[in-house]
């Protein structure tokens, strides 16, 4: 029931439903970029999307229908993760076969020490420099409010503040979000602030993916219709 009203919800409010539009056409992308890679024989980039990007964006639908709104952050850094992962070692490695090619660039990484941040300032593509920052900040702030606990319990303390000052000023959310308790619930519009900043994130996370991948589909002169 609560996955059939929430769909309905979406359908509803259209700022909502931008969410589902978004996972839906990443889901669409990814798939283009799949069968180009398969066609060009990069192997290590197709079987990311088919088997990490296609499978999470899946489970972010689900997530975003049970209203399980950490979820769909969590599933967002392990895209992030992945793609920007395969297009490097595809690039710095492009003379080694999956998975040797991957597992070069973990050998890489942990010779190297590297950190997130250092492996997107200084190894990414030459066509990606720009989306650098972009990277580096959807990836910190995926990790500081959504993946550890310590960072969990400030967007908590975050959301108290803000909650006792929207009822000071008699604001449409008067009680905690649901999606706190990590059980399947049914939305209501105070729903919607939450759901239109996950908006904003999967925009950032879509446009470092068509980023990244476009040259992988272009190269081989397929257009890809999306946003």
């Amino acid at each position: 029931n609560d996955a059939k009203n929430n769909e309905r919800f979406l359908k509803e409010n259209k700022e909502a439903y931008e969410v589902h539009k978004l996972i839906v056409d990443m889901w669409n992308y990814c798939f283009d970029a799949e069968i180009e890679c398969m066609k060009s024989k990069k192997t290590l980039l197709w079987i990311t999307m088919l088997n990490l990007v296609q499978t999470r964006l899946y489970g972010m639908l689900c997530a975003l229908y049970l209203g399980d709104i950490p979820a769909c952050y969590m599933f967002m850094r392990l895209i992030l993760e992945g793609v920007i992962d395969s297009v490097i070692a595809t690039v710095k490695f492009p003379d080694l076969e999956f998975p040797l090619n991957i597992d070069e660039l973990e050998k890489f990484e942990r010779k190297n020490k590297l950190s997130f941040a250092d492996k997107c300032k200084y190894h990414l593509p030459p066509w990606a420099k720009d989306i650098t920052d972009d990277c580096i900040k959807l990836w910190r702030n995926l990790s500081k409010y959504w993946l550890h606990a310590s960072g969990f319990m400030k967007k908590l303390q975050q959301i108290f503040e803000e909650l006792a000052e929207k009822q000071k000023n008699k604001s449409t959310r008067a009680s905690l979000p649901m999606w706190i308790l990590a059980l399947p619930y049914t939305y209501d519009k105070s729903d919607i602030e939450d759901l239109k900043t996950l908006g904003k994130h999967l925009e950032t996370l879509y446009k470092v993916i068509r980023k990244l991948l476009d040259p992988f589909i272009l190269q081989h002169g397929l257009a890809h219709k999306g946003r």
